[in-house]
């Protein structure tokens, strides 16, 4: 992605797991409410001990996203970032 006037900045893909669907819905909407575009889906099968849903963003950098959650009173199961074939555990 081409930002005019501004340093191009590497997008990474994020997925925030959540233990249930309402969770996950619930943590969409108040990153929607501070600027955050996601998606909700299913946590890939074996990634976590039970069934699970994750929100998925693309950014730079996760930390923003984070703090907005973190201000939501919202905590994920844990936030990875995607990379291809693997999932790196950023907390």
């Amino acid at each position: 992605m081409k930002l005019t006037g501004r340093k191009e900045m590497s997008m990474k893909r994020y997925m925030i797991t959540f233990p249930s669907v309402s969770a996950a819905a619930y943590a969409r909407e108040k990153l929607k409410k501070s600027g955050f575009y996601s998606t909700l889906g299913k946590s890939p099968a074996g990634m976590l001990q039970t069934c699970g849903y994750a929100l998925y963003l693309d950014m730079p950098d996760i930390r923003r996203a984070e703090a907005a959650l973190e201000q939501a009173m919202i905590r994920p199961g844990g936030i990875y970032r995607i990379q291809p074939g693997a999932y790196e555990k950023i907390r």
